[in-house]
């Protein structure tokens, strides 16, 4: 599989009559918001892997899409529930080698949901115990609550996917031209630029990045509908 490098960024001008009305020091967190939205940016390009192509996500190299029920077995329409978690885990615990009949034997680690389903997720794999049929058990799925991923860009309120941890399977792999933090410049020389003729203070922020799939085996859809 292949992807393209992106580049994002903007920058913010703050005058020196903005600093002067500053009473609640907004002005300094403005480097930081910078931050946090590049981060919010490329997350939204990881969401976006899920839900091309009517949530089954981008064309891979063997003409399938992603997420495909006949040719990459890692697609299923049924809600999130302990017991489909349990068929999820099986199906990618099947999926096999490259050509070969051996089964990988990898396990998905992170649930990804929705905010709607958030409450869902955490009662499966945080409760201590289960009940049924008018008994308690203990909950054999039971993880730390980091096991759930919640996905601001996904409005589905039913749909949700499961992912193997990096370390067995790399599904989602993410690439970055000048390090993992978004880069963050200041065009500060009063004899320079816009603070010379507008006294105007530029924060800029970029970010160079690609996001692309390694393995569709490390990845799960389940499109409720």
């Amino acid at each position: 599989e292949t992807s393209d490098f992106v580049k994002k960024g903007n920058y913010l001008g703050i005058t020196l009559e903005m600093i002067d009305r500053d009473d609640v020091q907004a002005i300094r967190a403005l480097p930081r918001r910078l931050g946090h939205a590049a981060n919010r940016t490329l997350s939204a390009a990881v969401a976006a892997l899920f839900t091309e192509n009517s949530d089954t996500g981008p064309a891979l190299a063997d003409g399938y899409n992603l997420f495909d029920a006949a040719h990459h077995s890692n697609l299923l329409t049924t809600a999130l529930g302990a017991a489909e978690w349990q068929v999820v885990t099986a199906a990618m615990f099947k999926q096999s080698e490259y050509h070969s009949a051996k089964r990988l034997g990898v396990r998905p680690s992170f649930c990804l949901v929705p905010i709607d389903l958030e409450k869902t997720a955490l009662e499966i794999f945080t409760s201590d115990v289960v009940p049924a049929a008018n008994s308690l058990y203990r909950n054999v799925l039971q993880r730390s609550a980091d096991a759930v991923v919640v996905v601001p860009e996904w409005t589905d309120a039913n749909n949700w996917a499961a992912a193997a941890h990096p370390n067995d399977l790399e599904g989602v792999c993410i690439g970055y031209r000048y390090g993992r933090a978004p880069e963050l410049f200041l065009a500060g020389d009063e004899l320079m630029g816009s603070m010379f003729t507008n006294d105007e203070l530029r924060i800029k922020v970029r970010f160079i990045y690609t996001v692309g799939i390694g393995d569709y085996r490390a990845l799960h859809k389940s499109n409720v509908g």
